[in-house]
């Protein structure tokens, strides 16, 4: 059944983003990217419908609400174009459409590869039991109260009968497992990792995607296999039941979005951005951090005046619109971040942890997925010669603000959370403690982003370079023969 359930969600998936777009995606991004887009949008919409269902204390199971909406959302999807325009829910095409050149045989390459790294992770990960603690704890235990018990349960969701961790993270993974167990019909280790791992292998087919259609198809290829090589995405994060490699995927993908948004335009891009700020945000609490750096860097870096940024804007109260129903929920029950808190953040507590903002720098290095400050002087480079091509500003700059105000927030998210009662006397070595046990997974996204700008500006820059180097160089003309009298 772990087919069925990935083929209901990708198909749940690429039914929204037909509705909200108002025509089949493909039409804006071709089939192969469609096919990945669709996978990460079905997942982001089990999760805001299973929470919503929680909060307003429906049934999480698959009935009455959620399997008839992801089956409604199949049926919009594979609408023939005549039905679908008579429902009004296909548009007719105009000249505001967004238009990205497709490449449709280098397209299904990346996603054929995106296929061949979920294969190799799920070839036996599948079989894996849920052993680690966070696994249990945080993540699956969720997935199967959703499931077993049909309600946000005070036992589990509100810690009323054991001090679980973190129950304010969003509920987009729990909810995906409980999906995939509840197709199955019994606890489904399994499906569960499979579901987790498409999200991965959809995420690299649109970064293939996204460097292709903006940097050509060695930018694609070179990113595809630079960000499958990162560190522990692909190996030991990758195959746990856990939330951080989902959260890479949407992440990614979003910034990926605007990147693209930002050189091409069109309504389509900013739709599918809102779709990936959505996921990001239902996955774990510092996607509000990433999905808040993206949107702010595609603001900063967007050509125009205010109604040139207008339309990013309302992508991202879109995305944050699709939280709030969560947010409201934790308030009212009273569930507080176990990092960022009002002990925390309060005036006093930041004056004393202020002092280990070097150390956290430090600790950051260390713990890099891919021992990053060479990477980061080898992109710096690449970067600084990006800036003297016009076409490549927009573009590396969205990715180059987002990875940076990624990195300023996480260092700040370890600064504050130091010396938290769950860790005793305020001190360096508990610092140390805290990314020994976390950086290595939570830095993934802007690690993941950091190889992702590498062939981005470099495929820009060396397409702005020789497009310059033709424009300088006239074509030789022949001269003219000289005239000849007639009596000659």
């Amino acid at each position: 059944m772990t087919a069925v359930a990935l083929l209901l969600l990708a198909g749940g998936g690429h039914g929204l983003l037909r509705v909200t777009m108002r025509r089949p995606p493909s039409r804006a991004f071709g089939v192969a990217p469609t096919m990945a887009l669709s996978v990460l949008a079905g997942a982001a919409v089990i999760g805001v419908l299973t929470t919503l269902c929680g909060v307003t204390q429906l049934s999480t199971r698959l009935w009455p609400a959620l399997f008839p909406a992801m089956l409604l959302l199949c049926t919009i999807g594979v609408l023939p174009s005549r039905a679908a325009k008579a429902l009004n829910v296909d548009r007719h095409e105009d000249s505001k459409s967004m238009h990205v050149p497709q490449r449709p045989p280098i397209d299904w390459l990346f996603l054929a590869v995106a296929a061949i790294a979920a294969v190799l992770l799920s070839w036996g990960t599948s079989a894996a039991p849920v052993i680690s603690n966070d696994e249990y704890a945080i993540w699956a235990v969720r997935g199967r109260a959703l499931w077993m018990m049909g309600r946000l349960d005070p036992a589990i969701f509100l810690g009323a009968n054991a001090d679980f961790q973190h129950l304010d993270y969003p509920l987009g993974v729990p909810a995906l497992i409980s999906w995939g167990d509840q197709l199955a019909g019994h606890v489904d280790d399994g499906s569960a990792h499979i579901l987790l791992i498409s999200l991965i292998a959809a995420m690299l087919a649109v970064v293939g995607w996204a460097l292709n259609a903006l940097a050509g198809p060695l930018a694609g290829i070179g990113g595809t296999l630079l960000v499958a090589g990162t560190p522990g995405l692909l190996s030991k994060w990758g195959v746990l039941l856990m939330a951080d490699t989902p959260q890479v995927a949407f992440a990614v993908s979003l910034v990926l979005m605007l990147a693209v948004w930002v050189r091409r335009g069109g309504g389509d891009l900013l739709v599918v951005a809102a779709v990936m700020g959505a996921g990001a945000l239902a996955t774990k609490v510092e996607g509000a951090l990433f999905v808040v750096a993206a949107f702010a860097a595609a603001l900063a870096v967007a050509p125009g005046g205010r109604a040139a940024r207008r339309p990013v804007l309302i992508s991202f109260g879109a995305a944050v619109a699709s939280a709030i129903p969560w947010a409201v929920w934790t308030h009212a029950h009273h569930l507080e971040n176990d990092l960022i808190n009002g002990e925390t953040l309060s005036i006093d507590h930041v004056r004393r942890v202020i002092g280990y903002g070097a150390l956290a720098i430090r600790e950051i290095g260390r713990y890099w997925p891919g021992h990053g400050w060479l990477l980061v002087a080898a992109t710096a480079v690449v970067c600084l010669l990006a800036a003297t091509v016009p076409a490549a500003r927009g573009p590396v700059g969205v990715v180059i603000v987002a990875w940076l105000l990624s990195c300023v927030g996480l260092w700040a998210q370890y600064v504050i959370a130091a010396g938290r009662s769950h860790f005793g006397a305020l001190g360096g070595r508990e610092l140390q403690a805290h990314f020994a046990s976390s950086a290595s997974r939570v830095l993934l996204t802007p690690a993941v982003l950091l190889m992702v700008l590498l062939p981005l500006a470099a495929g820009l820059t060396w397409a702005g370079r020789r497009s310059l180097v033709r424009v300088r160089t006239p074509e030789p003309q022949l001269s003219a023969p000289r005239a000849t009298s007639a009596s000659a």
